[in-house]
């Protein structure tokens, strides 16, 4: 270690310019090679070196070497626990949006339920990873269940092809509407947000329905607040709580159940059920009358939201596909008008 008293009693100008010149270029190299974190950070930091070296070049003393020798090392201390605290904010962030993305997955995907399971248990390992080696093997399991899920979902889909071909099927060749009516051609087209088919292939499954006088309700489940919360908190906000409402409607409903997007706010439900119209709303009630809170995580603050929603259920064996989807429309229009 270089002392004060070696450096005083040395009379050598040649070693007191090599002492100075350590001194600028150990500076320079702390300056130039610090690890990257923050940018506001790091340009204070690297400012603050550069005075340091603007005053050893002004006054190359032992003293003031040692002196600036000390302040670069304060500087450097700061600027490590900014840097510190910088990454651990990104770290926490990357494994926030991490959980996101399997919270949202695990909501939206119909694969299987152990898959489903594994990955809400990666989710949280994920939010409580350390190590970067615990990071890697979460890494290699959530690529084994996300292709498992992939497999599920490539499987279910060939299914509901062939459902969507079946339906096309039990229209019969020729089938004239009534006067007035129109029927809606299924298209298949999927929702981009929540994986759901949207409103004309609903119309064309309330036509089939209608059409064989099956005993199928169509019940149409509106979020509420939805608009509000987009306008406060922004659409990914929206988003989110939206795949939880749909997550939160399917408790409500049996397996067999059909689930549609209807419009923004709205989802279309085809339930087939034997009892009376008042039963199948009173069974319905008994889940969606359940005050349901949900906590989102909204630029580092977390939100608690109710969840609710307002819905209709009415009979198709009891109205034709016209006068039922007038009926639902004009349920979405009453609401709007509130």
């Amino acid at each position: 270690m270089i002392s004060l008293k070696s450096l005083l009693s040395s009379d050598s100008r040649a070693k007191e310019d090599a002492f100075e010149q350590m001194a600028y270029r150990l500076l320079e190299a702390i300056s130039l090679n610090a690890a990257p974190g923050d940018r506001v950070d790091l340009d204070h930091f690297q400012a603050t070196v550069g005075g340091v070296m603007t005053l050893l070049e002004q006054n190359p003393s032992a003293e003031n070497i040692l002196a600036a020798t000390a302040a670069a090392v304060a500087a450097l201390q700061a600027y490590n626990r900014d840097s510190s605290r910088f990454i651990d904010a990104k770290s926490a962030e990357l494994q926030a949006m991490v959980g996101m993305l399997t919270q949202t997955m695990s909501t939206i995907a119909t694969a299987s339920g152990k898959s489903i399971s594994h990955l809400q248990e990666l989710q949280r390992e994920i939010e409580h990873a350390v190590m970067i080696e615990d990071v890697r093997a979460l890494k290699a399991r959530l690529s084994d269940c996300l292709q498992s899920i992939s497999g599920e979902v490539a499987r279910q889909k060939d299914e509901s092809s062939r459902m969507i071909s079946g339906l096309k099927d039990d229209l019969r060749p020729g089938r004239q509407p009534k006067p007035g009516e129109a029927v809606a051609p299924a298209v298949e087209e999927r929702d981009p947000v929540t994986g759901l088919l949207q409103r004309p292939d609903a119309e064309a499954a309330i036509a089939i329905a209608c059409d064989a006088r099956s005993h199928v309700y169509a019940g149409l489940f509106v979020m509420d607040r939805l608009q509000s919360i987009n306008t406060r908190f922004g659409h990914s906000f929206g988003y989110q709580a939206l795949l939880f409402f749909m997550q939160y409607l399917s408790q409500a409903l049996a397996p067999a159940d059909k689930l549609f997007r209807w419009n923004n706010a709205a989802f279309l439900a085809l339930m087939e059920r034997s009892e009376p119209a008042d039963q199948v709303r009173k069974d319905l009630s008994r889940i969606l009358g359940r005050k349901m809170e949900q906590t989102f995580s909204v630029a580092g603050r977390t939100v608690t939201l109710p969840v609710s929603s307002t819905w209709l259920v009415t009979p198709l064996f009891e109205n034709g596909y016209q006068e039922s989807v007038h009926k639902l429309d004009s349920f979405c229009e009453s609401l709007r008008r509130v």
